[in-house]
């Protein structure tokens, strides 16, 4: 089983092998080489239940976590452009986490994150990162979303250093979307 997700800043693939975890890091190590993506042997993990393996592609930095469960081996393989992201202004600061707030409604949605209220016009954030952005401290983060006629929602998301994350203001709440 396989699925992804790509934006303009990361792409991922996500797997899960009936493989064992040394096949599978062999595998990658091998064809990802073919492709010219150099091994950065700095803080790499492996052991028999996980690996954790840094790579330089020429479209980024990217790392390949690979564990097991359930007698399968999951893949995780994340590349990250940032040229791209540097370009759109959505690179958090060092140690920092950024949030990219999008507000597809067509009217203003209210949105309270860690007791700051940001307000998203309508349309907000749909055509790229032109919405409202908060730098935050990684951590757990709450946030109330809310517009006129619509009850407010509650949502709690996890943010790590380095990470930007977007945030999609819907009638079901704020969605997140890691993006960088």
């Amino acid at each position: 089983m396989t699925d992804g997700s790509k934006s303009p800043f990361r792409r991922e693939l996500n797997a899960n092998l009936p493989l064992d975890l040394a096949d599978v890091l062999g595998f990658y190590r091998r064809e990802l080489g073919k492709l010219d993506w150099k091994e950065e042997s700095k803080g790499a993990v492996v052991a028999t239940d996980k690996a954790i393996v840094a790579f330089l592609s020429a479209d980024g930095p990217a790392v390949l976590k690979l564990s097991r469960k359930d007698g399968e081996t999951i893949v995780n393989l994340v590349v990250r452009n940032p040229d791209a992201a540097a370009k759109a202004g959505v690179i958090p600061k060092p140690g920092q986490a950024k949030l990219l707030v999008s507000n597809p409604n067509d009217v203003e949605a209210v949105l309270t994150i860690n007791k700051q209220t940001i307000k998203a016009a309508a349309g907000a954030g749909t055509k790229g990162p032109d919405g409202p952005m908060l730098d935050l401290a990684p951590a757990n983060i709450s946030s109330r979303s809310s517009w006129p006629g619509k009850p407010a929602r509650d949502d709690e998301l996890e943010v790590g250093a380095d990470q930007t994350w977007g945030l999609l203001i819907g009638p079901g709440g704020a969605l997140p979307l890691l993006v960088y």
